[in-house]
């Protein structure tokens, strides 16, 4: 219901469910003592009413569950390239997002490498795209620092300072876990990335369609999940007062999911 099959939406395709429907669907199921799983029984969608209260109508339901055969070779080949998908209803669903974004945790994860990092003692190092040479070098410090403690390194896949601080921990002998916005079929298949992965010091995941492209909507999404991933976050660099930096760390700061910190010596840009 969750997960976009890439390019049925500019062919006519039915909208994946956003986190909000999904929750009001997951409500009105479990007022009715039914399980998601049993909307893909005729006597299942029969029950559902033709509008679900702060969700989806009863005929995209049924469009969305009509995708069954696209979806199964989709997951037969990202299964190949070692990207399996985790539900709120699985076990090893991090905890973390469950506890700090509650309502707002993704139905499903898409996964590769070793899903245990997220239970490690962590520190997500986040930054702009655009970073200067004085704020990578000190990403670099952060991520040898973290490598030394045993500590992971958080932080999404876009160039500048997630590169950055992903690489430097990896590098040191540390490890990662790297929050996309898109691309992680691509990834995955990444030589940069294959080494650790293998020796599982490094986790790749998304709340998206392992295929999808990049939208400034998604990267904002994939923001609240890399400080929720966290112990504590440190922003190296950032436009002053716009941008998804900005907007990731003013979030973090509201929500009180982690301390922030910043670099406050006297020669840090604003």
């Amino acid at each position: 219901l969750c997960v976009a099959v890439e390019g049925r939406k500019s062919a006519g395709g039915p909208r994946a469910l956003t986190v909000r429907e999904y929750n009001g669907l997951a409500r009105w199921l479990k007022g009715e003592g039914m399980t998601p799983g049993a909307l893909l029984s005729p006597e299942g969608i029969r029950r559902v009413p033709d509008f679900v209260p702060e969700g989806p109508s009863r005929e995209r339901i049924e469009a969305l569950l009509a995708r069954g055969l696209s979806l199964s070779v989709l997951l037969e080949k990202w299964s190949a390239r070692g990207i399996r998908a985790v539900t709120r209803s699985d076990p090893a669903y991090p905890v973390r997002l469950t506890q700090r974004l509650m309502g707002q945790r993704p139905p499903v994860l898409f996964v590769a490498g070793d899903l245990a990092l997220v239970g490690r003692r962590s520190v997500a190092v986040v930054g702009s795209r655009d970073a200067d040479e004085p704020a990578l070098d000190l990403t670099a410090s952060i991520g040898r620092w973290a490598a030394r403690r045993g500590a992971a390194v958080v932080s999404g896949g876009a160039r500048g300072i997630d590169s950055a601080a992903v690489l430097s921990a990896l590098e040191a002998g540390g490890t990662a876990v790297a929050v996309l916005a898109d691309g992680l079929s691509r990834a995955v298949l990444d030589a940069t990335y294959r080494e650790a992965l293998g020796e599982s010091r490094l986790l790749l995941a998304t709340p998206y369609s392992p295929d999808a492209g990049f939208n400034v909507g998604n990267a904002m999404g994939r923001n609240k999940l890399v400080y929720a991933l966290s112990d504590a976050a440190v922003v190296v660099s950032s436009a002053e007062g716009s941008g998804g930096t900005w907007a990731g760390a003013t979030e973090a700061l509201e929500k009180k999911w982690v301390t922030v910190f910043v670099d406050d010596r006297s020669d840090a840009p604003a």
